[in-house]
């Protein structure tokens, strides 16, 4: 099923066609979807912007039968976004580390505490 814009605040993207991706099936399933920085190639033809984006994609069914009569795909800038990102993902990185970095020590010291009982035991 191809994907027809019918309302933009950009005027001249009313009409365009575009083919179905994963998405938009999702959400013509009731589901809503979202993609971070993943810009397709249909998203290009629309707009060009240099930030992060964070595109939806949301079903929006009819009042009192709840069928499904079409989809919003709507973006937003994300730049604060990827910074939480981005701050997460490092304070992530830092726990690992800090962990394997402790545990490397504790292994090291238990090692080196066998290894003197052993001398003293002989």
């Amino acid at each position: 099923m191809g994907q027809t814009i019918v309302f933009s605040n950009d005027k001249a993207a009313i009409g365009k066609s575009f083919p179905s991706n994963p998405e938009s099936e999702l959400a013509w399933s009731g589901h809503v979807t979202g993609e971070f920085n993943q810009i397709d190639e249909d998203d290009e033809q629309i707009f060009d912007v240099p930030l992060p984006i964070l595109e939806v994609n949301a079903p929006v069914r009819e009042r009192g039968t709840g069928r499904i009569i079409a989809l919003i795909e709507t973006y937003e800038a994300a730049a604060e976004l990827e910074t939480r990102i981005l701050t997460a993902q490092a304070f992530v990185w830092l726990l690992v580390g800090a962990s394997t970095l402790g545990i490397g020590l504790l292994l090291l010291g238990r090692h080196a505490q066998c290894a003197t009982q052993a001398k003293f035991a002989r």
